[in-house]
């Protein structure tokens, strides 16, 4: 069968495994919607993980830009990949802020989140970008949008990334 697999020996000639995913057509395992099963002991067979992904999202992404924006400044810094949140990879400020760089399924955007990682429809954000298919929030060619406080509305601002 043709599949990606993940062993703790290595390279193997065997079709045994600690996990695998079906390839479906995939150039590489790094994508977020392949299923992968994970060998269980207990059960003697491989059991679907909702909760494990391959990717190539990167580990961490650097905002940087509103230099001048009032309140910008708390959101400047590392934001390091913490797992899934609703089904892409989300990414938490290092430090003792609750600041999040989330998926919003319900807009389709990657969001800035002053309050982290949030459950439901909530698109609260301090700047937002459409994910347009990315994997990551850190992609080539997204477009930010910030919260302008002079404006009271977003703008697009090509320096937040």
């Amino acid at each position: 069968a043709d599949r990606w697999l993940i062993d703790r020996e290595g390279l193997q000639e065997a079709d045994s495994c600690s996990a695998y995913a079906e390839q479906g057509g995939a150039p590489h395992p790094g994508r977020e919607d392949l299923v992968w099963r994970v060998w269980e002991t207990q059960h003697q067979r491989h059991v679907r993980d909702p909760e494990l992904v391959a990717t190539v999202a990167p580990s961490a992404v650097q905002i940087v830009g509103r230099a001048s924006a009032e309140g910008w400044r708390d959101f400047h810094g590392e934001y390091r990949l913490v797992g899934l949140h609703q089904g892409r990879v989300a990414y938490r400020k290092t430090g003792k802020t609750p600041h999040a760089i989330r998926y919003w399924p319900g807009g389709d955007r990657w969001l800035l989140d002053p309050c982290g990682l949030r459950e439901g429809d909530l698109d609260t954000c301090r700047a937002h970008a459409d994910a347009r298919g990315s994997v990551s929030p850190g992609a080539p060619g997204l477009v930010w949008h910030a919260w302008d406080e002079m404006r009271s509305s977003f703008v697009a601002d090509g320096t937040v990334f």
